[in-house]
């Protein structure tokens, strides 16, 4: 077989190269191991492989000048080529090895690596208060309010309390807006008794939520206290509203029953006593527990009036309204009444208009401003219940005048 010196100084040249590339190969290899912490027996055999290679490389080198060779080496040529070639490929094959494992296992870098990236803050200190440990956030967070870069857990401590939120224990507040719940830990796990664990979980999100369903409460019960109050009021205006409707009815009933009775007293004309003592019967019901109310319709009120031997006149349209029909037809009652008592007249005309009515007699004109009783004192405020305002003027004729919009006719 033909050795290395046999070989034209080109082929040899060849063969260098390939011997210095295997070597260099190996020492990447030689370093990754020694830096990875790998076993020292493969340690061991990496440097043995490379210190071999590069011994080759020497003898071949050796062997020839750039003028000639300067011994004889028996050596095989194609030996030289085969130790480079496999040295070459057993390091690239380590080296793509120790990657892909590299990507897949935990080292101190990639650990270190990972609680850098973390959101939350974290912190680990020794037994004497010296930080050991410290990600990117908790350093930020930290030296945003200190400063500088803490080197103690008692500069952590001191730089957290000056942030904690009063309203809210366990939370702070830092200078880039963030809320953070903070947590003091002491490790007890074996071989870490004595450290000390600092976190600061970022709880931003949860905190604004937090805080604007306290708000809406906050709002909800002040929004249920106006409610409340305004029940309260509610109910003291029905009972007021029922009160002023029976004060009417009993006013009107009794007022009309008396009406009658003096009138079949005076004409000595008994036909109709029992119904009107019937009417009277009613009226005082509602004292008792047994009445039995009926709400006012036209038919009634035209039956009312002519009770009352009054001609009862209407010209327009009643209203449908049912709050308004309610107005109209108590201040008819208690006009049909007073003509009878008061201005002693046989007919009450009612103009009915677009915003309300207007109520006239053809009794004699009172000769001053008319006095509120309790008759007229009780429609007003029914009136005005019902958002409408009422006037009486007593010259030329006397005329009841019920707005529903509030306008005032002179």
């Amino acid at each position: 077989m033909i050795s290395v010196t046999e070989l034209p100084v080109s082929y040899i040249n060849v063969i260098c190269i390939a011997l210095f590339f295997a070597a260099l190969m190996q020492l990447f290899l030689c370093v990754h191991s020694l830096m990875s912490s790998r076993k020292a027996a493969r340690c061991i055999a990496n440097v043995v492989l490379f210190v071999c290679v590069l011994t080759a490389l020497s003898v071949l080198r050796a062997s020839y000048t750039e003028f000639g060779v300067r011994f004889s080496v028996g050596i095989p040529w194609i030996l030289f080529l085969i130790i480079g070639a496999g040295v070459f490929a057993y390091a690239f094959l380590s080296l793509l090895r120790e990657r892909r494992r590299a990507k897949t296992n935990l080292s101190r870098a990639s650990i270190r690596e990972s609680l850098d990236n973390l959101e939350s803050g974290i912190c680990f200190a020794d037994n004497a208060g010296r930080v050991i440990l410290i990600n990117r956030t908790m350093n930020r967070l930290i030296s945003s309010v200190s400063g500088s870069v803490p080197q103690t857990l008692s500069e952590v401590n001191s730089a957290l309390e000056r942030e904690k939120i009063k309203t809210s224990p366990g939370l702070c507040c830092f200078p880039d807006g963030s809320i953070r719940r903070i947590s003091l830990d002491e490790l007890t796990e074996p071989g870490l008794e004595g450290f000390t664990q600092v976190t600061a979980q970022d709880v931003t999100e949860l905190y604004t939520v937090s805080e604007n369903i306290r708000n809406d409460n906050e709002k909800l019960r002040k929004t249920n206290e106006e409610l409340n109050e305004l029940y309260v009021r509610l109910a003291d205006r029905i009972r007021e509203q029922e009160t002023l409707n029976l004060k009417m009815r009993i006013h009107n009933d009794i007022g009309t029953s008396l009406i009658s009775i003096s009138k079949i007293i005076e004409e000595q004309s008994p036909d109709d006593a029992n119904s009107q003592l019937e009417s009277l019967r009613n009226a005082v019901s509602y004292f008792s527990n047994n009445n039995s109310r009926v709400d006012d319709t036209p038919e009634k009120i035209q039956a009312y009036a002519d009770n009352m031997n009054i001609k009862l006149i209407f010209d327009g349209a009643i209203p449908e309204n049912e709050a308004q029909r309610a107005v109209l037809f108590s201040a008819v009652r208690e006009s049909v009444t007073n003509c009878v008592t008061h201005s002693k007249g046989n007919a009450v005309t009612v103009k009915m208009l677009e915003n309300g009515f207007d109520i006239t007699d053809n009794g004699e004109p009172p000769k001053s401003p008319v006095k509120e009783g309790g008759g007229l004192a009780s429609l007003r405020k029914r009136a005005e219940s019902a958002g409408a305002k009422m006037q009486m003027n007593h010259s030329p004729v006397f005329r009841l005048s019920i707005r529903f919009n509030g306008e005032e006719n002179v």
